[in-house]
């Protein structure tokens, strides 16, 4: 041992104090094993990005026809919402807390999208905000878009 001896005694110390919440749990949580193997973020994100897509052509207009209403429909409650919401299960059991959070929220909005406008001809139609205002779309817009600045 060279010097004094009081590097040891401050890496010691550090490596025992808590975080700065004060909270150390016994031990680590992240899961480990045979079948967490790969990374679901990257089959989350394309959930979000088809579905998205998917729902700019109705509100955009670009598809006038209105029997893809349903189709985008389906598509946000199946392969935007479960697929997000169990990507974001498996991120959490991986360890990955944001990214947990992230498709966690975003898979339960659209399911609520789906599950929160029945009529949806009515929903995506422009010339109804005043009726959106008052149905509650813009408090639920307007709180998701609050969330997803938030979490940039």
């Amino acid at each position: 041992m060279t010097g004094n001896g009081h590097a040891n005694t401050v890496e010691t110390a550090v490596a025992q104090a808590p975080p700065l919440g004060g909270y150390k749990p016994e031990r680590d949580y992240k899961a480990e094993g045979e079948w967490v193997r790969g990374d679901p973020s990257p089959f989350a994100l394309i959930c979000f990005g088809m579905t998205t897509s998917m729902l700019m052509f109705v509100t955009t207009t670009w598809s006038e026809d209105t029997s893809l209403i349903p189709t985008v429909a389906f598509y946000a409650l199946s392969f935007g919402g479960l697929g997000q919401f169990i990507a974001g299960v498996l991120d959490l059991i991986k360890g990955n807390t944001f990214g947990g959070t992230v498709f966690f929220s975003y898979g339960s909005f659209w399911m609520g999208w789906r599950g929160g406008f029945i009529n949806l001809s009515e929903a995506i139609n422009p010339t109804l905000v005043v009726g959106a205002t008052k149905s509650g779309q813009t408090l639920y817009y307007g709180l998701w878009a609050l969330l997803t600045l938030r979490k940039l």
